[in-house]
């Protein structure tokens, strides 16, 4: 039995930094869709000081209302997390599961940013500087988890800045919190990230997911699986896929 996907991208990135797991999961017999976020990647000539986590909650709702898909994985990655867990409450009887990978688990009338605890918020923050369009620059490959030279040579030419308005506009979920299943897939090699950042950003939403009874998954890997491990993280999707039979 094969599943639809939606693969939802979180900062600096775009759809196209799923291709991997795309890949793979289709060679499996799945359907995957992987939107690119307004202003970001592909779509970053589209960034203006409109952009925030609503346009992306209409962003990820319009694929799954046009494209008309039902029965849906949403697989959010970092931010993406809020962006999953905004359309799921939005469109809910399309949903089938959630998947949060190193993801943003929001609560209601919260931003990201007010889950990020020691020092995380502050020092965002000052990255994104205070004068013009507030962005968020990439962060360094190492606290990426990104390492391999082939990788860090597809990757560094398509970053894109993330706008701050995305990370601190608070998500309404009007139906509270989803009732469809719900999973974490949690990279434990995020040493290098906790030392850029003086903190681990996602420490409160893996808390979170663990209270709430998320299935839980892990991959020795950093923030972004589908880059640095794609086929771990097409497999862990296979499973989560599977186990909903």
């Amino acid at each position: 039995m094969t599943a639809t996907f939606i693969l939802v991208h979180g900062p600096f990135l775009g759809g196209w930094g799923f291709r991997r797991v795309a890949s793979l999961l289709e060679g499996g017999g799945h359907t995957v869709f992987t939107p690119t976020l307004t202003g970001i990647g592909e779509r970053v000539h589209l960034l203006g000081p409109h952009v925030g986590l609503s346009t992306h909650i209409e962003d990820l709702t319009n694929v799954l209302v046009y494209e008309d898909l039902r029965d849906v994985i949403l697989v959010g990655q970092s931010y993406g997390g809020m962006v999953i867990t905004g359309a799921a409450d939005r469109v809910p009887e399309r949903i089938a599961q959630l998947v949060y990978v190193n993801g943003h688990v929001p609560t209601n009338g919260r931003n990201a940013m007010g889950g990020f605890g020691g020092g995380t918020a502050e020092r965002l923050g000052e990255m994104s500087g205070q004068k013009g369009p507030r962005l968020l620059p990439p962060f360094p490959f190492e606290a990426m988890g990104i390492d391999d030279p082939a990788d860090r040579a597809w990757v560094g030419p398509r970053l894109t800045p993330h706008p701050m308005k995305c990370l601190e506009e608070p998500i309404v979920l009007a139906h509270g919190e989803p009732r469809m299943p719900r999973a974490y897939v949690h990279g434990t090699a995020r040493e290098d990230l906790i030392a850029f950042l003086k903190a681990d950003p996602i420490a409160h939403f893996v808390e979170k997911a663990r209270a709430d009874g998320f299935a839980f998954y892990e991959l020795a890997a950093g923030l972004f699986p589908m880059i640095s491990h794609p086929k771990e993280l097409a497999e862990v999707l296979e499973r989560i896929a599977a186990s909903a039979r």
